[in-house]
């Protein structure tokens, strides 16, 4: 049966994004001219059932909605 799961890739992702260079101060999001903050209205249940995947896979909702959006944009 072939893997449809839509984190397969995100462990990966993580471990080459995440870890700050060596001797530099960890800078968090909110202080990166990078990101932007924005808001998004789900539903409740959603939101409930994507917190428990992403504390299971590791991630945090930012980096899953990025890729998300990332591979959607991309796309042809």
């Amino acid at each position: 049966m072939p893997n449809n799961n839509m984190f397969a890739g995100l462990k990966s992702l993580k471990k080459e994004t995440s870890a700050p260079a060596v001797g530099r101060a960890k800078r968090g999001k909110s202080s990166d001219p990078d990101y932007a903050q924005t808001s998004v209205y789900l539903k409740r249940e959603t939101i409930k059932k994507a917190q428990v995947r992403l504390i299971e896979e590791d991630f945090d909702f930012s980096e899953l909605v990025e890729k998300l959006l990332r591979d959607w944009v991309e796309k042809k």
